[in-house]
């Protein structure tokens, strides 16, 4: 059994441990700023063109020149592509208009100069020759001019300390805006060569391998190489006079993977610390998951001019340094890199995933804390649905509360459903399955590969949560009656949610009487169901989903909390209502007459409000605790009675 949550907290002057304070200001700036540039967009077609449908990018090989101190680049891309239906002789690809196009010729010999249709973001490109089903296409596309004013994504011509910052961010669309591509997440090239010349003293951090840097006479040419699929959104460049340090993640007696980092030189000494629990995260995510998706070549930092992260593929762009940010975005190698969305309406299974291994990370470095504390961060009582039902429509797209939050409840919830065991081999089967590794992924096909590999139907538990919205609001009362041989509870829930429908959930239940705490399982479905709980010792005190695995609000009904009799026991029993806004009753019972002190504290530890201090009389005590004025969050209420400590957490949500 897992120690108190609270007892960490109140004792780490003791411990000399602490769990990191939870900020997920991250995952907002993540959203917020995404979502500045995607609402630029000018109802940007999220569908693949029925062109775009007929053929499949095999490579890319990229070549820039940038010009550091005035925007601008210099461009070539060879595009390599596989008819996959009928015959075609022109190629659709996606490229913003404000650039322009100095020539297009096909691949080998002759090198014919190709004719082509440019309107919107779609360039249609006139082949050398009709390709029937199987047949390779190649060509040459030519470009030039400023791709930061681009509606799309970030080609940010930046600066830092006075110094040159150049930094991509292209997600969900922004690729089109600095090289031609076809810009949709469910088609990766199988591989992709980048050449970027840059002023010497400059260094070009990107995807995949660095093969060789060679100098000129007063430039630098950075060659990388990714020989992964990788999708468009997924490219990235940084490029400034780093100061560059390495780690090494080892997973076999003779296999290790390079571990890079890219940082400002003044953040050098800082981010030597800030990074270094980023190897023991690769091994942990890759013991529950699966083997890191790009072992041989690398993961790493780069530094850029944002105050969240990107999770560009083996290279993830950071502006901020927690512990949780680095978490979330190394976990995006596993979930969105190597397991793609297929399409953004498809976000949350990037985001999501994510966001749930935030808090399997923080259960797993801080034991005395559980994913289910680290969820209570995370909740959300909004509407609209996780399934981004119209990617023009007026929901966000990067919507934190959504495709960050809820998404990540929905996993949280899955967990509880089927089981630790099979849980985890969920993801493990969906990582690792040849379906869906370096390629991308519907809603739809991980709903099925969870009903696969649990044997359960899971229908109506991903309709609700995914393509419905809200959450239930529980009701409950109970009673009990003696029997020969024990206790029956009498325990009635009711569904009391009225801006959507019933939901199907099972529901865990902890009956607490003075020997012992017994736990079952109820499958909830109705709008009052009624369950009969048999226990062998007189019950005193009836919770709810007591470990915080369902999204959630409850409301305990039956103002007869806990039986009213003498009884020899120093308890503290959960505040009802929990959640509370503002008000709740926190009881407790005293054996004797005997001096105590109550006192309420934040997760920090800071002294928040004294409920009780003095001498008080044997039996059961009520106190009110009143929130209002204080934040949401989780607050700790600490009973101390002679030389005993009791605890328990309370959920303060406006």
């Amino acid at each position: 059994m897992k120690k108190s949550f609270v007892f960490l907290l109140i004792s780490i002057s003791i411990l000399g441990a602490q769990a990191p304070k939870i900020d997920l200001s991250f995952r907002v700036e993540k959203a917020s700023r995404k979502e500045i540039r995607y609402k630029a967009l000018a109802k940007v077609n999220d569908e693949i063109t029925d062109n775009q449908q007929l053929f499949d990018i095999q490579y890319y090989n990229l070549d820039m020149k940038i010009n550091v101190r005035n925007p601008g680049v210099i461009g070539r891309i060879l595009v390599v592509g596989e008819v996959v239906k009928e015959p075609i002789s022109e190629v659709e690809l996606n490229f913003w208009q404000g650039l322009s196009i100095t020539k297009i010729y096909a691949a080998g010999r002759p090198m014919r100069e190709l004719n082509y249709q440019w309107s919107g973001d779609i360039v249609r490109v006139n082949l050398d020759s009709v390709y029937a089903q199987g047949g390779l296409f190649k060509f040459y596309l030519e470009y030039a001019g400023d791709p930061s004013d681009n509606p799309y994504g970030y080609f940010a011509f930046d600066a830092y300390n006075g110094e040159s910052l150049i930094w991509t961010l292209n997600e969900p669309y922004g690729a089109r805006g600095w090289f031609p591509c076809k810009d949709v997440p469910s088609d990766k090239p199988d591989s992709m060569d980048i050449r970027v010349q840059v002023p010497k003293g400059f260094i070009v951090a990107s995807n995949g391998k660095l093969v060789s840097q060679k100098d000129t006479v007063n430039s630098t040419i950075f060659h990388w190489q990714e020989r992964y699929p990788i999708a468009t959104y997924l490219v990235s460049l940084a490029i400034h006079p780093y100061a560059q340090f390495s780690d090494w993640y080892i997973f076999g007696d003779q296999d290790s993977m390079e571990v890079q980092y890219y940082v400002m030189p003044d953040h050098y000494s800082s981010r030597l610390s800030d990074y270094r629990k980023t190897v023991k995260m690769i091994a942990y995510y890759s013991e529950i998951f699966g083997q890191y998706p790009f072992i041989n070549e690398k993961y790493g930092h780069a530094e850029f001019g944002w105050g969240g992260g990107m999770e560009h593929q083996t290279i993830t762009s950071l502006g901020g340094a927690s512990e949780l940010l680095i978490a979330h975005e190394l976990a995006h190698q596993w979930w969105g890199d190597a397991v793609t969305c297929h399409q953004f309406h498809d976000l949350w299974l990037n985001e999501g995933f994510a966001s749930y291994a935030e808090a399997l990370w923080y259960e797993y470095e801080y034991p005395d804390y559980t994913a289910s504390d680290y969820q209570l961060y995370s909740e959300y009582f909004g509407d609209g649905t996780i399934y981004v039902e119209d990617l023009n429509g007026s929901e966000p797209l990067f919507s934190k509360g959504l495709r960050y939050d809820k998404a990540s409840w929905v996993l949280h919830m899955l967990r509880n459903v089927v089981g630790d065991r099979q849980f985890f081999e969920i993801l493990q089967t969906y990582y690792q399955s040849g379906k869906f590794r370096y390629k991308s992924a519907t809603t739809e096909d991980f709903i099925e590969h969870c009903q696969t590999v649990s044997g359960l139907n899971l229908d109506q538990f991903f309709q609700q949560w995914i393509f419905e919205e809200y959450y239930p609001d529980y009701h409950y009362c109970w009673n009990s009656a003696e029997v020969d041989s024990g206790h029956i509870v009498h325990l009635t829930i009711r569904q009391e949610q009225t801006n959507t429908g019933l939901f199907w959930m099972p529901i865990d239940v902890r009956v607490s009487t003075l020997q012992a705490d017994y736990d079952f399982r109820v499958w909830d479905s109705l709008q009052v169901q009624q369950f009969d709980l048999y226990v062998k010792d007189d019950p005193k005190l009836v919770e709810l989903d007591p470990d915080n695995w369902i999204l959630k609000k409850v409301k305990l009904t039956d103002t007869s909390i806990v039986k009213e009799k003498q009884i020899n026991d120093f308890r503290l029993y959960q505040n009802y209502p929990n959640p509370f806004n503002p008000m709740t009753t926190v009881v407790f019972n005293l054996p004797v007459r005997a001096e105590i002190r109550l006192n309420v504290y934040d997760i920090l530890g800071r002294h928040i409000d004294m409920l009780a201090d003095g001498i008080l009389n044997a039996g059961f005590h009520r106190v009110k605790f009143d929130g209002t004025g204080l934040p949401s969050g989780v607050y700790i209420c600490k009973f101390e009675y002679g030389n005993q400590t009791r605890f328990k957490k309370m959920v303060l949500m406006k």
